[in-house]
């Protein structure tokens, strides 16, 4: 397969491919979009749709997040991506990038930043230098702006093995205490119990809302633990109570409406 500097570039040679009519594309063409269409398999229906389209919206901007994880996988496991050398030690330079990045977690400091590397791979047999790894970190803080000095701290090469870094997800943080503060204190009045804000370290689609409608209220499901594992569980206890505090949420919202 024809090597690409990125994913972005990728995708950019499929669909100029595709524009140019099946009658008009010479032999080598057909086969690389043939190879091209072949990796695009790997993507669900609606990464695909979002990877064909140009809308701007939310959904569509998630599926094409998760689309590119995928292909970037396809790709480096076939070796289409530049800057992937077999005769580099991969995962030595992964866990040294993964030590520099963790130093830049300071969860006390004025942004909260928090920098957890979550996973790393590199390799997918015994006995095979690996071409290529991959290091994935978790970053959390109240503001967007505090990730990009981590960005910035990745560099471009550990003993000759190429880094690139990007980001998947940004997802912002979101503070609607001082607004939510009046509708909580009145469900709870309808609720007859105390209904207490308070700030957790998950984010939802609201996150992306909450800076341009006047109320956002994130975290009304129900109590359990485990999240993001194969021990998540959920407290069927807590439906009944959850419920009703989501109840009254709504109905307070609604009615000063």
């Amino acid at each position: 397969m024809h090597r690409y500097s990125s994913v972005a570039a990728f995708l950019a040679h499929y669909q100029a491919l595709r524009k140019i009519p099946a009658a008009s594309l010479n032999e080598d063409d057909r086969n690389r979009l043939a190879a091209m269409e072949l990796l695009l398999e790997v993507l669900r229906p609606e990464e695909r749709a979002a990877v064909a389209s140009d809308s701007s919206d939310a959904s569509a901007a998630r599926h094409r997040e998760r689309a590119s994880m995928r292909l970037r996988r396809e790709l480096m496991a076939r070796g289409a991506l530049d800057g992937f050398a077999t005769d580099k030690l991969v995962l030595l330079a992964l866990a040294q990038a993964a030590t520099a990045l963790a130093a830049h977690h300071a969860p006390d400091g004025p942004d909260r930043l928090s920098v957890v590397p979550t996973v790393i791979r590199s390799g997918e047999a015994l006995n095979v230098v690996p071409a290529y790894g991959e290091l994935v970190l978790d970053m959390r803080a109240d503001s967007l702006d505090a990730f990009e000095p981590v960005l910035a701290a990745v560099p471009e090469q550990i003993d000759g093995a190429a880094l690139r870094s990007t980001m998947e997800r940004r997802w912002p943080g979101m503070d609607t205490s001082a607004a939510a503060g009046s509708l909580l204190a009145r469900a709870s009045a309808h609720l007859g119990r105390a209904i207490v804000g308070a700030s957790r370290g998950g984010a939802s689609d609201a996150s992306h809302f909450a800076g341009s409608i006047p109320l956002t209220v994130d975290g009304l499901g129900p109590r359990g633990g485990g999240a993001h594992t194969p021990e998540e569980y959920v407290r069927t206890a807590s439906l009944r109570e959850r419920a009703e505090v989501a109840l009254a949420v709504a109905v307070e919202a609604l009615s000063a409406g």
